[in-house]
């Protein structure tokens, strides 16, 4: 479960970048 922690790293930036 590794790959969680940068993969939800990853979904902020896109939600961030979506919200933009």
């Amino acid at each position: 479960m590794r790959e969680f922690l940068p993969y939800s790293l990853i979904s902020i930036l896109l939600t961030i970048g979506n919200a933009s």
